[in-house]
């Protein structure tokens, strides 16, 4: 009897430890932040967060803008001012840091409903990633723990809760408290980030390029788009997208969406180990097409810089440089002007 008393004692004693030690962890992993998920402020970041950041700068846009560009990073460079130049329309880029369907529904329904701007134009860069099967891609962190956007995505209550409370947890790994560890190093010594460079102008612009990839990195590469392919598009980020183009119709915004770009090295060795590349594109164009029937919107499939005379100047494989970026934007207009 007293044995069986010990051991209960011990069992219990043992679980209240790792539960204690597992909410200690969360409590050091939420203060310190080194992926910008709660915006403490406390401690260097390692992680752009461009979802707080511009949501500040769009704030203190004065006159409002007339042109909203929405996507993900490979759209952060994208210039207003060479679109004002263009278009005469006074110009934000709201891209996103691995921005999806999600992000692009509440960044859009949070400058038309709380910030009152009324854009007469929206630029919306997309490529297959931003309809992943959530799971391949689930909803980015940092926009899960943005309740300001995070209460313009159509999700239940206790959804929405149960993912903020999963992240916690998902902390509490070993990759995490290194980083942890590497954020706290960092602020100690004053030490520069990756992101340090990272900075937008008030308009929303990634003014610096970093460094441009060469064509020879991707040669001996093994990404392909298999799973991506064979579980096809999101439902519900597809809906996300229905619900996109409603509220344009319906706030007479015109729209313009651009299938973005990759390194043409990239290209060649995906479509050389299974051409997934090409088929994951080719049905990206067609939802799109098929999403067009009343032709409200104007789509520019430039997923190969040949379709728009781009060059290769792309960093990480899919961002292109400042001045590519130049290049797709006048493309865009060019038979506006």
């Amino acid at each position: 009897m007293t044995s069986i008393r010990s051991h209960k004692a011990f069992y219990l004693t043992f679980s209240f430890s790792v539960i204690a030690l597992s909410i200690s962890l969360i409590m050091i992993n939420r203060y310190i932040d080194p992926r910008g998920i709660y915006r403490t402020g406390k401690f260097q970041v390692l992680v752009a967060t461009a979802r707080y950041e511009k949501s500040i700068l769009i704030q203190s846009c004065n006159p409002k803008p007339q042109c909203i560009i929405l996507g993900d990073s490979t759209c952060m460079r994208y210039s207003p001012h060479l679109i004002e130049k263009l278009t005469g329309l006074r110009t934000f880029n709201y891209a996103v840091n691995s921005g999806k369907m999600e992000d692009f529904l509440a960044l859009l329904r949070y400058v038309l409903e709380e910030l009152d701007i009324k854009p007469s134009l929206v630029i919306l860069g997309v490529r297959p990633r931003s309809f992943y099967h959530r799971s391949i891609e689930d909803f980015d962190k940092r926009l899960l723990h943005n309740q300001v956007l995070m209460k313009y995505v159509p999700l239940n209550t206790f959804s929405a809760g149960a993912k903020a409370v999963k992240i916690n947890f998902e902390s509490l790994n070993w990759d995490y408290l290194k980083d942890v560890a590497k954020s706290v190093k960092k602020t100690r010594k004053h030490e520069p980030t990756s992101i340090s460079g990272f900075k937008f102008q008030k308009n929303g612009f990634l003014h610096t390029d970093g460094t441009y990839d060469k064509a020879s990195q991707f040669v001996n590469g093994d990404k392909t788009f298999k799973t991506e392919e064979a579980l096809g598009f999101s439902k519900e980020r597809l809906r996300y997208l229905d619900l996109f183009l409603t509220i344009c119709k319906k706030n007479d915004i015109k729209l313009k969406i651009v299938i973005t770009p990759n390194h043409p090295a990239f290209i060649k060795r995906v479509n050389q180990l299974d051409g997934s590349y090409t088929r994951m594109q080719k049905k990206l164009h067609t939802m799109l097409m098929n999403k067009n029937i009343d032709n409200y919107f104007d789509l520019y499939d430039f997923s190969q810089i040949e379709n728009y005379g781009g060059i290769d100047e792309f960093m990480g494989g899919d961002h292109p440089s400042i001045y590519h970026s130049s290049l797709i934007i006048k493309k865009i207009f060019e038979e506006t002007n």
